[in-house]
């Protein structure tokens, strides 16, 4: 389960791209009952928005999403993921 729950984490942070909104830098939250990750990704509300709706179609009530938008430039948004993945 925490294998599944960190690779839809890494899903999420992928970069977006649209001409819909203003891309900025979104603070997202994904966790059950187990574990809770806290990852950065840049790009735009509606793209952020599709992909959060196919993980909870994917997962049902069984994850929590939440996002965020926060202050960073991109390259800081992005570093800001440094040391997430780095598994003892």
């Amino acid at each position: 389960m925490k294998r599944i729950l960190l690779l839809s984490v890494i899903a999420v942070a992928i970069g977006f791209t649209s001409c819909a909104n203003k891309e900025k830098c979104w603070q997202v939250t994904v966790g059950n009952s187990f574990i809770s990750v806290k990852v950065y990704t840049w790009g735009t509300a509606n793209d952020l928005n599709a992909e959060i709706d196919e993980l909870k179609k994917e997962y049902g009530n069984d994850v929590k999403i939440t996002k965020k938008s926060v202050n960073k430039s991109e390259s800081d948004c992005w570093a800001a993921n440094s040391g997430l993945f780095d598994l003892p």
